[in-house]
């Protein structure tokens, strides 16, 4: 059963809104403040994404090795 939202809740797309304005924000932070490039950010990501990947890969190896 859904939850009915309150009159004065925030709606989902609001808080998404909010944390991709602040995520923006602190992109920008890194930029001017550090000096870092957005290409470097996006190759962190990257090389964050890849990491991720690799470890969910290993966790269902051993995981279906059972």
């Amino acid at each position: 059963m859904r939850k009915l939202l309150k009159p004065n809740a925030i709606s989902p797309e609001v808080i998404e809104a909010v944390k991709k304005d602040r995520m923006s924000h602190a992109l920008n932070e890194l930029v001017f403040k550090y000096n870092i490039s957005y290409q470097n950010i996006s190759m962190i990501c990257k090389g964050i994404d890849r990491q991720k990947t690799v470890i969910n890969y290993r966790q269902e190896n051993i995981y279906s090795q059972g």
